[in-house]
């Protein structure tokens, strides 16, 4: 029996080292009908090989794969870091497949499950996607974060539960759209991107953009490089971007383009250009999916977005109507938005990093074309039926840091090609004498053969009668989230007109004396527009007489291209003209280089091309004379140059070589640098040189540290044609400072800046002494509006939304310094500070396990500290009856007022984690 218990330990012991070796949670990416890649993390093992087959009992078939250490490149994770990659082929499409990941003696997986692709074309089935935006966070608020793990498994559960399991069956792929880790180190993606994300990469592929985030830290890009297979396995009808950063992948008859909103460039927009124009004539592709990290437009932080991809990306794709969605992230909650002129809409999946809640940005834009922005913590589902040729959205959350939400459907929307468009609708207002305003239009009813309910309208008010001259160009939708829900900044209001948006109310003096047209159009949920309707002619008596007015639609031209000019209030005679001049002529001693009758109307465009390159101006005159009636506006026509520099980053003392290309090169033409946040003007300029060739690099030395701009001007003059480059020279550029050293407990900080950045997402952060930005959690946070120069205040008022955006709320040592751009990229000095608290040091604060309450007595107000999010607020007199209440809290500071309470004695009761009840005095 000794001997047999000895035994017995002994096969426990092996049993329990078997047990407790490395949990081993594949990866699925780069999926094809017939191949894909396995990948997965140990901290040992080699010779990494995969066993599979199509039921769970017959791994009959072994492929080994290759291994890399990657901790070598990251001097902050001390242990190996083993990166295992196995490709799998001759697969077949739409196949279900059982697998096992095993690397070394011991380190092996469960046995997983996933299914391949369908083969590339229409195959008139289901397509289902998950979309998980930014995770980005370990810890909050010092405090381990576990909300983008709720997300995922909240995913899952709702995948599962509305079409079945296994998960693999019903869909095909994982979308995340950037900043999946804070930044590039090796923890971050073992423990935030992957490690998060486990309970289904087990099970569906995934693709992925490049977000900010991916830029900083020890390894930065390269992280992301060696842990993605995104390269010669993403080429797309032979097109190849040659990078990770952006790429094209097809799966089924779905093109997803991913692009990267971090590098932009011309050579980004050669390549998705070549893959547009292939994918138009692509029978294999139906629709058309576009990924980037920041949006195509933001109604929180509504300065920072991609103008790039607005600009220069989604002109190409409004040109084909397989483009449907665009997915972006960088901000942290939920929006859907439609195109106005195009079937297709655009969201943004933030996930569940820094909460982004209604007031933190000082730049918030109610946008026409987003339908609704909601401060809550979500994911979609996306699913392309082919048979009904539908794409569908929903968008799930699970509330915010101060709501909690059960797996709750917060959006929904699709399109559906294919079908009838609305019926073409009227103005109703029947109109036969000159009217005065204020005066409201009005539309029919909308009218549809489908079954599907009315989305928007569009209202068009135009002084010329083919819409070429807009006065009013009205787009609204039956629903419109934007702004707090009283008060709840994680809550967002619809501030929608519903059925107001088939009227148009034109105000006093909103449109001139004079003949205008108008017309409307109604869309559907489909995204189908209606025709327009008739136009409707009417004239307005008792306003207000224009004034004559033109317009370019740019500053400068090419040779030979287009110029339109747009002239509105003329005074209606018979040979009232546009004429086109050289800088420094006077109309009526020359002639015109270009001129145009407008036949009598009073608004319009004029086209013109010139042959010639030159500085020119544009004005209208009046009769056949030379009368201006309006001031000209200056143009220039001709090459355009394109500056750049050798360098984004420059230490102080470097010479800075920026080069220009296809320049004009006039004489005395010449190439200004200024300080971020300054304008162009005498003076202003920190260096400058005169250009001396057509292309050619100039070296500018000595430039003080800053941040900067430059800019090509024409002549000797201040005129600017082509695009700002921008660049810096130093490190520690920023200067910030405090108004005072030492504060008081809950105290305002008022923070000075200069030479700041000057970008959107610039921020302030306050550490406690001793700790490290990057690495340990900051204790808060402030974003200050993107100015270069300026002073911000942090004052505790914003704590109660939840954010920690606010002063400290314990006393000790801490620093406040400025980041760029929402990165951990320190930009200024650091200014250290105190916090104490006089209040703490005196008899008149209450504690009671995790609540506190200061001052008390209290004589204007006091605050009520808790370790846990407080729900609820009531205060009862000492009869019993209640006499103060405040709901839906959610923060764990709250400044509470005395208001109409008389003195006395009272009982306060604090609902968080549990109900508290402390004795208050009201002096």
């Amino acid at each position: 029996m000794k001997n047999s218990g000895k035994l017995l330990i002994i096969f426990l012991i092996l049993l329990t080292h078997k047990v407790i070796s490395q949990n081993i949670n594949p990866y699925l990416q780069a999926a094809k009908p017939t191949s894909i890649w396995v990948s997965w993390k140990t901290d040992n093992g080699t010779n990494p090989s995969v066993s599979y087959g199509t039921t769970s009992t017959n791994l009959s078939t072994t492929v080994n794969g290759t291994t890399v250490n990657l901790s070598p490149q990251d001097s902050g994770y001390t242990s190996p870091y083993h990166w295992h990659n196995v490709q799998l082929t001759g697969l077949t499409p739409n196949t279900g497949y059982y697998y096992k990941v095993q690397s070394g003696s011991s380190d092996e997986s469960a046995v997983h499950y996933f299914k391949t692709p369908p083969n590339y074309g229409n195959n008139n089935e289901k397509l289902r996607f998950i979309v998980l935006g930014d995770h980005q966070l370990i810890n909050y608020q010092g405090q381990p974060y576990s909300k983008f793990n709720e997300l995922v498994q909240a995913a899952k559960s709702k995948a599962e539960e509305l079409y079945g399991t296994p998960l693999a069956d019903h869909f095909n792929l994982i979308i995340n759209d950037g900043d999946q880790v804070d930044y590039g180190n090796l923890t971050h993606y073992e423990k935030i991107h992957f490690e998060k994300q486990r309970y289904i990469t087990p099970n569906l592929p995934l693709i992925t953009a490049v977000g900010n985030h991916e830029l900083y830290g020890a390894m930065g890009l390269n992280a992301y490089y060696e842990h993605f297979i995104l390269d010669n396995n993403f080429d797309y009808q032979g097109i190849n971007s040659g990078t990770e950063r952006y790429y094209a992948y097809q799966m089924s008859n779905v093109l997803f383009v991913v692009l990267d909103t971090e590098l932009n460039g011309t050579t980004q927009l050669n390549w998705v250009t070549s893959v547009l124009n292939a994918a138009a004539t692509d029978t294999n592709v139906d629709w058309i999916i576009t990924i980037s990290h920041r949006p195509y437009q933001a109604e929180q932080y509504s300065n920072d977005y991609s103008p790039w991809y607005g600009t220069n990306v989604l002109p190409i794709l409004k040109t084909n109507n397989k483009f449907a969605l665009h997915i972006a992230g960088h901000h942290h909650l939920y929006s859907r938005g439609q195109f106005k002129d195009h079937p297709g809409y655009h969201i943004i999946s933030g996930g569940t990093a820094w909460p982004q809640y209604w007031g933190d940005s000082s730049n918030e834009t109610d946008h026409e074309e987003t339908q609704g922005s909601w401060s809550n913590f979500a994911y979609q589902l996306v699913e392309i039926d082919n048979a009904s040729n539908e794409m569908k959205v929903e968008s799930y959350t699970i509330g915010s840091l101060t709501t909690t939400k059960n797996n709750t459907l917060l959006d929904s929307f699709h399109i559906k090609r294919g079908i009838a468009v609305p019926n073409k609708p009227s103005i109703t207002n029947n109109i036969t004498n000159a009217i005065s305003l204020p005066y409201t239009f009005n539309s029919s009813a909308y009218n549809t053969s489908t079954g599907e309910a009315y989305n928007s309208t569009q209202f068009q008010i135009s002084a010329a009668s083919d819409f070429s001259v807009l006065e009013r160009d009205t787009f609204r939708n039956h629903e419109n989230f934007y702004g707090p829900l009283n008060g709840q900044t994680d809550e967002t209001i619809d501030i929608g007109l519903g059925a107001g948006i088939f009227n148009l109310d034109i105000g006093t003096n909103q449109l001139n004396n004079g003949t205008h047209y108008i017309r409307v159009r109604h869309r559907d949920k489909a995204l189908n527009w209606s025709e327009w309707s008739d136009t409707l002619q009417f004239e307005i008596t008792g306003s207000v007489d224009g004034q004559p007015a033109i317009s370019l639609d740019k500053p400068y031209y090419n040779t030979n291209e287009t110029i339109t000019v747009s002239y509105a209030n003329g005074p209606g005679n018979a040979k009232d003209w546009i004429g086109i001049y050289q800088k420094g002529q006077t109309p009526g001693s020359t002639a015109a280089t270009a001129w145009s009758y407008v036949n009598g109307n009073t608004s319009g465009t004029v086209n013109f091309s010139i042959t010639t390159s030159g500085e020119y101006f544009v004005s209208f005159f009046e009769n056949d004379g030379y009368t201006q009636l309006t001031n000209p506006i200056h143009f220039w026509v001709g090459n355009i140059p394109t500056l750049s520099s050798n360098k984004t980053e420059y230490a102080e003392g470097e010479d800075v070589l920026l080069s220009y290309a296809t320049a004009p090169n006039n004489s005395q033409d010449w190439i200004g640098i200024y300080k971020v946040g300054t304008a162009p003007a005498t003076g202003t300029y920190t260096s400058w040189q005169y250009v001396n060739n057509a292309n050619g690099t100039q070296t500018y030395s000595n430039l003080p540290k800053g941040y900067y701009y430059a800019t090509y001007h024409l002549k000797n003059g201040y005129s600017e044609i082509g695009e700002r480059i921008y660049f810096q020279v130093g490190t520690q550029i920023t200067t910030i400072t405090t108004n005072k050293t030492e504060y008081e407990l809950n105290e305002n900080i008022t923070v000075s800046f200069t030479d700041g950045p000057g970008k959107e997402k610039d921020w302030l952060g306050i550490y406690k002494n001793g700790e490290n930005p990057g690495t340990d959690q900051l204790f808060t946070y402030k974003y200050f509006g993107g100015l270069a120069n300026g002073v911000t205040t942090i004052d505790d008022s914003a704590g109660t939304s939840g954010q920690p955006n606010q002063v400290p709320d314990t006393t000790g040592d801490y620093f406040i310094v400025m980041f760029t751009d929402d990165s951990y990229n320190e930009v200024s000095n650091r200014v250290y500070f105190s916090v104490v608290n006089n209040v703490l040091n005196s008899e008149n604060f209450t504690s009671k396990n995790n609540v506190s309450l200061y001052p008390n007595p209290i004589q204007e107000y006091a605050y009520v500290d808790t370790q846990h999010p407080i729900s609820k607020l009531e205060i009862y007199d000492l009869s019993g009856k209640k006499v103060y209440e405040v709901k839906h809290i959610g923060a764990s500071k709250v400044k509470i007022e005395k208001q109409f309470l008389p003195a006395g004695k009272y009982l306060l009761k604090v609902y968080s984690d549990k109900i508290y009840n402390l004795n208050i005095i009201i002096k």
